[in-house]
């Protein structure tokens, strides 16, 4: 009966874990996200790669049922990246392309890494709406992995 006891403990705690996104689950950065669980597992799989810090467990997270996609905070050094992973390709393609056309805004964030279903941008962390900081996280790009993208800086 003890067995028993310390067997069930053990899996409810992998379950809660699992729940967290706290397991060490990491799937093939090629594999094609089915949902927002997927998604959150290849987002936390890139990060992995590049050996960016993802705290999946606290971080709020609110999606629609239907979300397209997910995006996911990481940071490398005190170096905020976004990794966005899409459902489907389509809306990589237009996401890309928005973010080409729109190289001018002050809010603009390069991205600079793509896979197959994920782009990796940079990230804005200011506390003052008047401040945009400088685009220069560029020495820790080579870490994610996928296509590199060029992007324009202004």
């Amino acid at each position: 009966m003890y067995k028993i006891k310390i067997i069930i403990i053990l899996l409810f705690l992998c379950a809660i874990l699992e729940r967290l996104y706290l397991l060490p689950i990491y799937i093939s950065l090629d594999t094609k996200p089915s949902g927002i669980r997927s998604a959150i597992y290849l987002a936390k799989s890139i990060a992995h790669h590049a050996n960016a810090d993802i705290e999946l467990c606290c971080e709020e997270m609110e999606y629609e049922n239907n979300a397209s996609i997910v995006s996911i905070s990481t940071e490398i050094d005190k170096s905020s990246f976004t990794i966005n992973v899409f459902l489907n390709q389509k809306l990589r393609d237009e996401f890309l392309k928005y973010n080409q056309n729109h190289t001018k805004d002050v809010h603009y964030r390069p991205c600079f890494v793509k896979g197959q279903y994920y782009v990796v941008c940079e990230a804005i962390v200011t506390h003052n709406k008047k401040y945009i900081p400088p685009i220069q996280e560029e020495k820790y790009y080579h870490q994610f992995p996928g296509e590199t993208l060029e992007y324009t800086k202004d």
